[in-house]
């Protein structure tokens, strides 16, 4: 049970994802009791050498010893490998170095629309990164599609069976929908609005598993996964709801969110 001592991982306090995963490191003993920082209460002074701009894109960890810092994926390696020493040499291989950076940077730019936090402005704010966000979107946007596609199969009895390129059609429709939209109350956010609404997305298909599969082992009828799915819809919604009002949006962005899913319904039924 080795700890990284006298090392300061200095996190974005406004992220609850951040919050979360250092929050572990300290209970774990993986750093010290006083082993993490908020970002918008660190001293920089104390650590010249210390870059702000790239802090706030990767988490960057402290050695109080030496003045050494860290960023990203690899301050997170430098603190698991205190304890699991087989991490490093997994690091050593080139290939997975490359796919740990890309996974982090992945994470880490799209983290103010995976999990936001209570307030609309952060001093933690990650640049603005183009590649990774329309990856993001374009991967929960394949995702989601997917799993619909395999839950329409629960339905079939109710409504007609769908295909994977009809449901990537239908997501993808989604986003040009909202854009458009967008464009009337605020284009300015729309990048960060597609982000949020594609982690709702996520969330929803996340939220469709569990049913699909206990309505699959215990052989449940439509009628069970058509109210499951519309219990999915009405958290989603009201997620929805709370992430608009966080961006400071119009209201209607909700609605519109609603007709255009009330729409494919109307045209698939």
């Amino acid at each position: 049970m080795k700890t990284l001592r006298n090392h300061t991982i200095i996190y974005d306090d406004e992220c609850p994802l951040c919050d979360a995963y250092t929050t572990v490191f300290i209970r774990t003993k993986m750093l010290d009791d006083n082993g993490r920082t908020p970002f918008s209460n660190y001293n920089f002074a104390a650590c010249p050498n210390l870059d702000e701009v790239r802090a706030c894109n990767e988490i960057a960890l402290v050695d109080n010893s030496t003045g050494e810092i860290t960023y990203g994926v690899n301050s997170l390696v430098k603190i698991l490998s205190a304890r699991f020493p087989f991490i490093n040499r997994i690091m050593e291989f080139p290939l997975s170095q490359w796919i740990a950076t890309r996974l982090y940077r992945f994470v880490s730019y799209n983290r103010k629309v995976i999990v936001p936090g209570a307030k609309t402005t952060s001093v933690c704010t990650p640049s603005f990164n183009t590649k990774y966000r329309i990856s993001y979107i374009l991967f929960a946007c394949v995702l989601s599609a997917l799993v619909l596609h395999l839950y329409s199969r629960t339905l079939d009895a109710i409504v007609p069976g769908s295909t994977l390129g009809r449901e990537l059609l239908i997501c993808g429709g989604q986003i040009l929908f909202q854009a458009l939209y967008l464009l009337i109350f605020s284009r300015g956010k729309i990048i960060s609005y597609l982000g949020n609404m594609m982690t709702v997305s996520l969330g929803g298909v996340v939220l469709l598993i569990p049913p699909m599969v206990i309505g699959d082992i215990f052989d449940a009828g439509a009628i069970y996964f058509l109210i499951s799915f519309f219990l999915v819809v009405m958290l989603m919604f009201s997620e929805h709801v709370r992430r608009v009002k966080l961006l400071e949006l119009h209201w209607s962005v909700s609605l519109s969110w609603i007709v255009y899913r009330l729409l494919i319904l109307a045209a698939i039924i």
